[in-house]
């Protein structure tokens, strides 16, 4: 084995490693504010053993659900915008352009309403910029007084100190604010349309008012790796030492067609994965319009190929074991993801804090 494999391996072996740690600190964060209710971790563990099983019906609810509470941006990266106004169909099922929104805050709770009992954490944000929906600040309070942690990324343009203020009041457990660069000039090749200067001052200043404030957050830098912006990763690891900021580092995705270079370490963690994707079986995504779909990646389809209910038609918790979610789920029983729309080709798998 040549030198370059093996540094890739040792690579992907710290990456690995770093994101198991963070999420024992969440975890731990979780218990200290006494979000992890003993009926929590027993739909947690039954749905990771309905996932071995390959049973069709998983526990009373999803272990974690993401919520598109904004698929608007201000800014327009290569992966996600072809402008401000035109999202990446990330699913590569339609050309159709997708409808822009907000989640309302009504829809919102009526969800967190019927899943708190065995819902574990709320992540809200999918395709857009939540900070762009006013009733941020009260969906993660909604959410905290029901017993639901709640965890968001933001390209931290708008986390003034009021906006700040407002989530640490709310109760937010988990701030991730993704960055791709420490200068302008590199961090403007990916982030189109932001100031890196106003995210980590803003990002810098959400933790001093976190410490002031006596709140429990995790605040974490989430630096995107390309070839054009490697150079970079010591300077954001010497910031997040100074602001005491957690770093944390992820591969970049490279869509057909861009210009971008993705690091050569990451080629293993974006193969499509043959398995039974676990999502069916641990995690649900809500469009901005209440749409259930098994993915995140279809809340960015005009007309989603699979959409598995509606959280103005019915229960969550009647979506999340009703017919298609079952159909779904025997289908990749039967074959794993070949021969269905988007999943054949996918490399998600497992709850992380990263795409």
């Amino acid at each position: 084995m040549t030198e370059a494999p093996i540094s890739r391996r040792v690579s992907i072996i710290r990456q690995n490693l770093s994101h198991l740690l963070l999420k024992m600190v969440f975890f731990r964060l979780l218990l200290l504010k006494g979000r992890v209710t003993v009926r929590k971790l027993r739909t947690l563990t039954e749905n990771a053993c309905a996932y071995r099983r390959r049973a069709e019906t998983a526990g009373a609810s999803p272990t974690v659900a993401l919520f598109d509470v904004s698929n608007r941006c201000n800014l327009f990266c290569p992966t996600c915008r072809r402008s401000r106004t035109d999202v990446v169909d990330l699913s590569g099922q339609t050309a159709e352009q997708t409808g822009l929104g907000e989640l309302s805050l009504e829809r919102f709770v009526r969800i967190i309403d019927d899943l708190h009992r065995d819902l574990l954490l709320a992540t809200l944000y999918v395709s857009g910029e939540p900070l762009l929906n006013s009733d941020l600040g009260e969906m993660v309070a909604h959410a905290g007084r029901r017993g639901v942690a709640t965890m968001l990324s933001t390209n931290g343009m708008l986390l003034d100190g009021a906006m700040s203020e407002r989530l640490l009041d709310a109760g937010l457990d988990y701030l991730k604010v993704a960055v791709s660069g420490f200068t302008q000039d590199v961090y403007g090749i990916y982030h189109r349309g932001g100031d890196i200067e106003t995210v980590l001052r803003n990002l810098a200043a959400f933790e001093r008012l976190r410490r002031q404030l006596g709140k429990r957050c995790l605040v974490v830098l989430d630096y995107i790796l390309f070839e054009h912006n490697r150079h970079q990763v010591g300077d954001l690891r010497r910031f997040c030492r100074e602001h005491g900021i957690i770093f944390s580092l992820r591969y970049g995705r490279v869509l057909a067609g861009s210009s971008l270079e993705s690091p050569p370490e990451s080629r293993e963690h974006y193969l499509p994965k043959q398995r039974p994707c676990d999502w069916l079986w641990k995690i649900m995504v809500f469009c901005h319009d209440a749409r259930a779909v098994p993915c995140c990646q279809f809340a960015t389809c005009a007309t989603s190929p699979l959409v598995m209910g509606h959280g103005d038609d019915e229960p969550a918790g009647a979506i999340w074991n009703g017919p298609s979610y079952r159909e779904l789920r025997r289908q990749q029983a039967r074959g794993g993801r070949r021969g269905l729309p988007l999943c054949e080709n996918c490399f998600y798998s497992g709850i992380d804090f990263q795409s």
